[in-house]
């Protein structure tokens, strides 16, 4: 490895999560909580375990019809500014069976004129800012979108979901997934440590 590179992401990690999500792919309505426990239990690090949540919640997650339909029933899965999960997601939802999807495509955002290619857009912590930013240039049109970050601030900035990486569990707000026009799946959204139903409502930043 070159002095100053990043190590790459454990092995082992991404095969107890491999085998966690096969495991859990035809669990009952508990299975992203016990994700959630397995990925504790095994000392996941956050960007696996957020790997394993964004596999198993974009299946629970439904848009208009229209919206996949225009894609070639492509669902095109955006990260935005960088890829945290060293081309590992991709291989997670390699398998993913939904409604209307015929293929998902992983891709690195890294102007806004690429999020109207997305039906499902991560935003790191670090990119948080440029996001809010880009957003607002009319190259990134108003797409049907499922927005997911690990900001502390990310819901309050009009997110949808909230991603808590201490507890392995996450929040949502309905007012900006109806905004966005997506819906997720009403069992998996009682997982949620707490859903907010105002535009601009989220947890407080260090509350416990």
């Amino acid at each position: 490895m070159a002095p100053g590179s990043k190590p790459s992401i454990c092995r082992r990690a991404w095969l107890v999560l491999w085998w966690s999500c096969w495991i859990l792919s035809s669990g009952p309505v508990g299975s992203l909580a016990r994700m959630a426990n397995a990925a504790e239990a095994t000392e996941l690090p956050p960007d696996v375990w957020t790997a394993g949540f964004l596999a198993k919640i974009i299946p629970y997650t439904t848009w208009p019809r229209q919206t996949l339909t225009t894609a070639g029933g492509t669902l095109t899965v955006g990260l935005v500014g960088r890829d945290p999960f060293e081309g590992k997601l991709g291989e997670l939802l390699s398998n993913t069976r939904m409604e209307g999807v015929r293929s998902v495509s992983v891709i690195t955002v890294t102007n806004p004129a690429a999020f109207s290619r997305c039906q499902v857009l991560f935003v790191p912590s670090e990119h948080q800012a440029q996001w809010l930013e880009w957003r607002r240039e009319p190259a990134a049109g108003r797409p049907s979108v499922l927005t997911i970050g690990n900001g502390a601030t990310f819901l309050a900035s009009g997110g949808v979901i909230q991603l808590d990486l201490t507890k392995r569990n996450f929040y949502f707000n309905l007012s900006h997934a109806e905004s966005s026009e997506v819906k997720l799946d009403s069992r998996r959204l009682k997982l949620a440590l707490k859903v907010y139903r105002t535009a601009g409502a989220g947890p407080e930043p260090g509350a416990p």
